[in-house]
């Protein structure tokens, strides 16, 4: 049976700071308004709750018009004070003995204002810890300052219970009811009901009365809690199908988002392939074009020396026409006559042949134009500019410059085509990587991959592994971090050894044979890949510098312990079968010294807590919680 032992009154009319224990059964004795309904009153207000539900007072014959306000602002009803307090926050608080031995304790925190609301009220319920004053009192502040409603949930949330104890604060009446009853003994809702009406309790004159009043339940059946229950269910099946509906909607919308991406690479991909296509579709087609263009160039270079020539030829030819007419009164006319007649014919046959290539060279010139109007449109289409010389060679007449020119332009366009091809190739190799990178991350992320958390935890390190496996042709099993090779029984102090270490967590450990090797590649790579902070152990100096460890003595085969760490340490809390990690510890968290409470801290040059108070040299502070929020150490660490 649970018994209850105290009752913890603050702030409660006139009880200002008062504290009765109960051993067996209590009687209250005293004389009228001495206050024995008032504390009869807090008990059925702790056991009870609400202010609707409770009847004050009730257990004076007269009755009274008491409320939970007037109680904490301490009612006087003297006309020349009224009430004894201001704005207020009153305490009641309950505790009981469980069959076993262990505590509980339980009630409310109540703010009362002065000007007329209704009081704040939250309920709380400390399992398997006894009545303790600083889950309501400021410790820093003036003596008898009381936390208020919200700032007493901040503070029972993050106070130091002790172990297997733990805290609940409620906000909802009707969560504080279901898990008091549950902690009483799993008693039915009616016990409030009973506890109301066993506090009115009057003097018995009819037994029937007293059994229909005390013992029986008021609604045998509450039709309108049965109506509400059934409007609830109801209420939540609309809510559940309507969940219901949803999750069918955004599964629709993942498939859709999935179909979208699909199709997002696709018209990369397809893209980039039309791109390229048409890329080296332009090329040739450029190539193909300045070949044209320098053969025709030495054609029309040709042509003008073919025309110099003949001009010569004609100028010649008139010269001889000339002569001939003057020699035309001699006697070699005729002979002279046949051989111009031959020169003419020969004339006319070399100009059919000139107007014959001029006119190949202008249809030329008409395709190459052509060509021009197509890269106008194919360098619109991509938002490229235009060079003028295209416009030219399109639109004015041709000569040799133009040609020149337009030939310059092409060059440059072929290259800047050229630049644009490799740059595309150059995103899609480093496309390909990240989607090559992504996929391992994923891959890593769903088979829980331990070293994605060193990697991110402490990537330098990670990186010299690496370089100290691929180098040194090392296994996984000889270069290893010392957080792998360490375990924490007690979980108490996990906190605090990941604390303390912090990034010694992260130290490097290599065989000894291969440590001069290790800090020569170390020292040689440490600027090129940015590996600062690394550690290396050097397990073989530290072994045989005479500080002594756990292990096997390799002459006997017994296991040897010596006491060189200081008693009561924190290295006792780590295990290890790896003797250098075990030096190691020894050394590092040897003179800390394991403290149960903080007080305890102050008779230690250098201890802890396991709340993570860390003393060093008489001087107190507390470890950054984002040092040891994530822990590295043990299958318990794997776990988490």
């Amino acid at each position: 049976m649970k018994t209850l032992t105290k009752i913890r009154l603050i702030n409660w009319h006139l009880f200002e700071n008062t504290t009765i224990n109960c051993e067996g059964s209590t009687y209250f004795i005293g004389i009228n308004g001495a206050g024995k309904s008032t504390v009869l009153d807090a008990i059925q207000f702790a056991l009870v709750g609400g202010q609707r539900d409770v009847r004050f007072n009730q257990a004076a014959l007269a009755g009274g018009k008491r409320t939970l306000a007037s109680y904490v602002r301490g009612e006087l009803g003297t006309e020349g004070q009224r009430y004894l307090r201001g704005d207020a926050t009153g305490v009641i608080a309950l505790e009981f003995r469980n069959p076993d031995g262990t505590l509980f304790s339980h009630g409310a925190v109540i703010d009362a204002f002065e000007d007329g609301r209704s009081p704040d009220v939250l309920y709380f319920i400390v399992h398997n810890a006894g009545l303790d004053d600083r889950w309501f009192f400021l410790e820093d502040a003036a003596p008898g300052r009381l936390f208020d409603t919200r700032a007493f949930k901040r503070h029972l949330d993050h106070f130091a219970l002790p172990p297997a104890s733990r805290a609940q604060v409620f906000t909802r009446l009707e969560d504080y009811r279901v898990h008091l009853l549950n902690r009483l003994g799993q008693l039915k809702d009616s016990f409030t009901a009973k506890i109301v009406k066993g506090l009115a309790f009057s003097p018995l004159t009819d037994i029937r009365s007293f059994v229909h009043n005390y013992l029986l339940d008021e609604n045998l059946l509450d039709v309108k809690t049965l109506q509400a229950q059934l409007d609830t269910l109801r209420h939540f099946e609309s809510l559940a199908a309507d969940v219901r509906e949803r999750i069918d909607a955004l599964e629709k919308i993942e498939e859709l988002d999935k179909e979208r991406a699909a199709n997002r690479r696709r018209r990369i991909t397809n893209g980039y392939i039309a791109r390229r296509s048409r890329g080296e579709i332009y090329t040739a087609e450029l190539k193909n074009a300045r070949l044209k263009l320098d053969e025709i160039r030495l054609e029309l270079s040709r042509a003008e020396i073919q025309r110099e020539q003949l001009a010569s030829h004609l100028k010649h030819a008139e010269t001889a026409l000339l002569d001939a007419k003057i020699a035309l009164q001699t006697d070699q006319t005729a002979i002279k006559q046949r051989d111009l007649t031959e020169k003419l014919a020969a004339l006319d046959d070399e100009l059919s042949l000139l107007h014959q290539r001029q006119a190949d060279t202008d249809a030329a010139i008409a395709g190459e134009q052509t060509d021009a109007k197509k890269l106008q449109k194919l360098l619109s289409a991509d938002n490229q500019e235009i060079p003028p010389v295209l416009d030219s060679f399109t639109t004015e007449h041709v000569t040799c410059n133009t040609i020149q020119d337009y030939q310059s332009s092409l060059e440059a366009i072929f290259q800047n085509y050229s630049r644009e091809q490799v740059i595309l190739t150059e995103k899609t190799t480093a496309i390909r990587e990240e989607a090559s990178r992504l996929k391992d991350e994923i891959r890593k992320l769903r088979t829980g991959d331990r070293d994605i958390s060193y990697e991110n935890e402490a990537p330098q390190a990670s990186h010299l592994r690496r370089l100290l496996r691929a180098e040194l042709g090392l296994s996984s099993e000889e270069v290893v971090f010392l957080c792998t090779v360490l375990d924490i029984p007690d979980k108490k102090w996990q906190n605090a050894v990941e604390g303390i270490l912090g990034r010694n967590r992260f130290t490097l450990l290599v065989p000894p044979a291969h440590y001069n090797a290790a800090m020569k590649l170390y020292r040689e790579r440490r600027h090129k890949d940015v590996l600062h902070g690394v550690a290396l152990l050097d397990t073989e100096r530290l072994l045989n510098g005479g500080r002594n460890t756990e292990g096997i003595d390799k002459n006997t085969g017994k296991q040897i312990k010596t006491n060189n760490i200081q008693q009561n340490s924190l290295a006792s809390e780590v295990t290890t079968d790896n003797l250098a990690a075990r030096a190691f510890i020894d050394l590092l968290l040897g003179h800390f010294v394991k403290c149960d409470t903080f007080e305890e801290l102050r008779d230690h040059r250098t201890a802890i807590t396991r709340e993570c108070f860390v003393r060093r040299n008489y001087t107190d502070s507390h470890i950054n919680p984002q040092i040891y929020g994530r822990w590295f150490i043990g299958e318990r660490a794997v776990t988490s």
